[in-house]
């Protein structure tokens, strides 16, 4: 069957005749009050429309499958009559409003024209206007009061009281069937706007063939809705969503494109793609599914109920336990009220005010960081306090009032934040790390830098945009979440105490004294703080020590401590780790050594690691490296 490009092109090619006769109709009934005007034909008196062409459609829903759209149409219009000499012709190109009314639904049918004017722009009305796409419009403002009528519309019990949402009878009522499929591995889910013949699981786990009726869900029984962090339900709610609102822009496809037959969501995030033409109407489509399927899942009014309820109960049942446990506790148990993730019951707790969620079920690295606290009114929207490494490190290097704070050495990245250096706050672990202390944990706004998120989306759909939607298309791309330094009074305060907190100890004083105390050669720097170490630590700084912190041999170190040797970077930064030196010590060791850190990411990251993670192990530096694929230090891991 014949395809197109575009609808214009679809209704000039099936409706031309009934568009030229419509417009000639309202042309001959006019006669000379037409207002055509030719510096050719003084006084017109014969009109034929030669040719149209259908410019643009806009398009308004009503109930059902019924649709209403206007067509903006440019007419060839041949004027003749009495010219200056004799009689002549000449053309105008004259625009038109055409008003269409149909029905969408496995084609469509019974098309009626309603009516023919001069050109004006169609009235937008945000309730019934769609797009171009047919795709119905969703505003920020209104994602909350449309949850509410998908409930209202398909389980009204869910708005009276906590509860999950029933599946079985939500497809009941929506008149979809439910499968299991052997679907690929990036393929969660796909919806199903014409009959098809497709594998599914039966009842004993077999695949067998089955043809299937519209309003069909496949579900991928191995993969989950935005991978590791989603759940069954969310994904059957997210393409139940598809099914009632973009009903009308699958028909249309399908009309445009007849071997169309589902919608296939898939597993990867977004980035970059195209905001305009059918890819930008993926986007907005998958964004809608997005935005309203935790909506649907978690009600604002009896979520916001039933978490008060755990809330209450636990501080009742634990007054002696932290603010952050009893969070986590409680967003632990509101996913497994509501049958969702604990990722989703986190986000909405925090869209419905409750911002210490924030503190827990905090994810990044294949695990979770430790759950803290802070107070309620510490963090505006987007702001949050934990930095992943790459942002971490590009802030630390190329951002200026982010480079000045840090220099210093008040601050230490550790569970992902920027921590004031001091023992109230930093606690060494069993690994040889560090990590917040419990009261540092429970005052996160007393003790770490805040920062800016910018999710790298497109800005026409917002930061919610975690999977792309396409028409059996492959999608490959990234989402990325961009962090930047906050220059406001909370993070001067914080600053401000971590100054003062290194006045009291006059950590700069001993620092510096040490400093001028050592010599000028590399191998006599390195000899001198390794006995250093030996007196301030009370142990033995010895060259076996260091070879097992480090992975170089005994031997090696020896020798280093000797005589000046050619060095690599790589194997200075690793004796840095392994005596945990100062960054001042460290930068001053590098450059005995006649070496620097490359001007690229590489060497960036580099020097982010000496000057914030020196108290680390020379393990969990390389682990740091190695994720990011650059080259280790001291030894293989």
């Amino acid at each position: 069957m014949k395809q197109y490009a575009s609808f214009e092109k679809y209704l000039e090619d099936k409706y031309y005749n009934d568009i030229h006769r419509a417009i000639t109709g309202l042309i001959l009934k006019r006669g000379r009050n037409n207002g055509f005007y030719s510096y050719t034909v003084l006084d017109p008196s014969y009109f034929q429309v030669d040719d149209i062409h259908v410019k643009t459609v806009s398009f308004h829903s009503t109930d059902g499958n019924r649709i209403i759209f206007n067509a903006a149409v440019e007419a060839d219009v041949i004027l003749k009559g009495m010219g200056k000499r004799d009689y002549d012709a000449d053309v105008n190109n004259p625009w038109y409003t055409v008003s269409f009314t149909g029905y969408l639904s496995d084609g469509l049918n019974m098309v009626t024209i309603t009516g023919v004017d001069e050109y004006s722009a169609d009235k937008f009305d945000k309730n019934t206007t769609l797009s171009k796409y047919l795709v119905p419009y969703l505003y920020a403002e209104d994602i909350e009061k449309e949850a509410e009528k998908f409930l209202y519309k398909y389980c009204r019990q869910a708005l009276k009281e906590p509860m999950p949402i029933p599946l079985d009878e939500l497809m009941i009522n929506m008149g979809l069937e439910l499968y299991e499929a052997p679907l690929p591995d990036n393929i969660f889910g796909k919806t199903y706007f014409a009959e098809a013949t497709v594998d599914v699981f039966n009842e004993d786990g077999e695949v067998v063939s089955q043809t299937i009726d519209p309003g069909t869900i496949l579900l991928n029984p191995n993969i989950f809705f935005m991978r590791n962090i989603g759940s069954r339900n969310n994904t059957v709610v997210h393409e139940c969503v598809h099914w009632d609102r973009h009903d009308k822009f699958f028909e249309l496809q399908k009309l445009l494109n007849s071997d169309l037959s589902s919608l296939t969501c898939e597993v990867t995030e977004h980035m970059g793609q195209k905001d305009t033409g059918i890819e930008g109407a993926l986007q907005w489509i998958e964004w809608q599914a997005n935005a309203l399927t935790p909506r649907i899942l978690l009600p604002a009014s009896t979520t916001r109920q039933k978490l008060n309820e755990i809330l209450l109960r636990l501080h009742i049942e634990n007054p002696e336990r932290t603010e952050s446990d009893i969070m986590e506790e409680a967003i632990q148990e509101l996913a497994d009220f509501f049958a969702v993730s604990k990722f989703a019951a986190k986000l909405r707790a925090i869209e419905l005010g409750f911002s210490q969620a924030q503190g827990v079920w905090n994810y990044f690295n294949g695990k979770y960081l430790p759950s803290f606290s802070f107070k309620a009114t510490a963090l505006k929207k987007d702001e949050s306090y934990i930095i992943d490494t790459r942002n971490a490190c590009f802030e630390a290097s190329l951002d200026d009032d982010v480079k000045a704070v840090l220099s210093k050495g008040d601050f230490i990245y550790v569970d992902n934040m920027f921590c004031i250096n001091d023992e109230k706050y930093i606690m060494e672990t069993e690994d040889g790390g560090c990590t917040l202390t419990v009261y540092a944990r429970q005052h996160v706004d007393e003790c770490c830098l805040k920062f800016k998120q910018k999710f790298k989306v497109n800005s026409a759909h917002g930061d919610a945009f975690y999977t792309q939607c396409s028409l059996c298309k492959d999608v490959d791309a990234a989402a990325y979440c961009e962090c930047n330094y906050i220059d406001d009074e909370d993070n001067q305060n914080v600053e401000q105490r971590a100054i003062e907190l290194k006045k009291l100890k006059v950590e700069g004083g001993r620092v510096m004294e040490i400093y001028r105390s050592l010599p000028m050669s590399f191998s006599g720097t390195l000899d001198a703080h390794m006995k250093r170490l030996e007196k301030e630590d009370g142990r033995k700084m010895t060259n076996m020590e260091l070879a097992l912190r480090t992975g170089l041999s005994d031997r090696y170190i020896q020798d280093l401590r000797k005589e000046e040797k050619n060095i690599s970077l790589g194997t200075v930064c690793a004796i840095c780790i392994g005596l945990h030196l100062h960054p001042i010590f460290s930068n001053d060791l590098i450059q005995k050594s006649r070496n620097n850190y490359p001007m690229n990411e590489e060497g960036f990251f580099d020097r982010f690691l000496i000057e914030h993670h020196y108290m680390d192990t020379l393990d969990l530096c390389n682990e740091k490296l190695a994720e990011l694929g650059y080259h280790t230090w001291g030894k293989e891991l």
